[in-house]
């Protein structure tokens, strides 16, 4: 199982990848949206797990691009 882990702070991507990794889970990280779908598209996680509030992105509208891409849609998007 793996997770991507996406927040615009260093801090909060390396404290979550290491509480996936202390249940077993692989973790991916990424400091934007944009980035995040790049790199779901290339090696797609088990789920994401993403800050709601990054500079300059609308948490929502963020979730809706991602549910509307065919290749990501299945992927579970927990804030």
């Amino acid at each position: 199982m793996k997770a991507l882990i996406v927040s615009d702070e260093p801090v909060k991507r390396a404290a979550l990848g290491q509480a996936m990794e202390s249940i077993g889970w692989s973790s991916m990280e990424a400091a934007g949206p944009t980035r995040a779908m790049e790199v779901a598209r290339s090696d797609p996680p088990t789920v994401v797990v993403s800050d709601v509030f990054m500079p300059g992105v609308d948490g929502g509208a963020y979730c809706r691009s991602w549910k509307l891409d065919g290749t990501l849609a299945e992927i579970p998007f927990l804030f």
